[in-house]
């Protein structure tokens, strides 16, 4: 993954044409056994078989990015997709179910309506375009190292691992030759580890890039 800057710098400033995919794939968090292994593999196919998407598992032509929000005690589902090809970015919020929120101080939020995919029914999906355009979007995510970041239980000193509740992230990550999955909860106030609060800095600006309607576990103004 260490060429990874380079390669998103190269395609958000308009590369045409398909890369040529290596002999090598990685995979990040390594593969290391078969139990590891379809641990991932699971992730990522629930990740996308709910809105009747491909994983990410065999990597893309380009570059693609999707973040899962998850909040416990919820039973629906958000996801983002972010990804770039020789035509140029495009985003999209695929959600289900009407779900509310009481927020600190005592109001009641209400968050993007649809139908419970998991009941059999049918998915919403939105096309969204960050009020910063799509150059400052890329530029946001070489600034906070997304691409690079590790995955939460292996920055040392986890405050928290194998949290049960709570709120957090899924963040899937491919290119024509690698894909890497990022679990994160959050921590809020009681994080002070650098790639965490990288992440809540990187879901904060796209929570205020494409509106504050979205359940985003994240304070806005990180």
């Amino acid at each position: 993954m260490k060429n990874v800057f380079v390669y998103l710098a190269i395609i958000a400033a308009g590369c045409s044409g398909p890369q040529t995919k290596k002999a090598t794939f990685e995979y990040y968090p390594a593969l290391t056994d078969s139990i590891h292994r379809r641990y991932i593999f699971d992730l990522a196919n629930n990740n996308a078989e709910p809105f009747n998407l491909p994983s990410l598992l065999n990597g893309v032509d380009s570059f693609e990015i999707r973040i899962q929000p998850w909040h416990a005690f919820t039973s629906s589902l958000d996801l983002f997709v972010f990804k770039v090809d020789s035509i140029g970015w495009k985003g999209y919020h695929y959600y289900t179910e009407n779900y509310s929120q009481k927020l600190p101080d005592g109001t009641t939020r209400v968050y993007a309506d649809g139908t419970r995919a998991k009941d059999g029914k049918s998915y919403q999906v939105l096309e969204v375009t960050p009020a910063c355009g799509w150059q400052k979007f890329a530029d946001s995510i070489n600034f906070f190292g997304i691409a690079t970041l590790p995955d939460q239980d292996s920055i040392k000193n986890n405050p928290d691992p194998g949290m049960l509740d709570g709120s957090g992230y899924l963040i899937e990550i491919a290119t024509n030759n690698s894909y890497r999955q990022l679990s994160y909860n959050s921590y809020g106030s009681r994080e002070k580890h650098d790639e965490c609060l990288r992440l809540a800095g990187f879901a904060g600006m796209i929570w205020r890039v494409l509106g504050d309607d979205y359940n985003w576990p994240v304070n806005k103004d990180k």
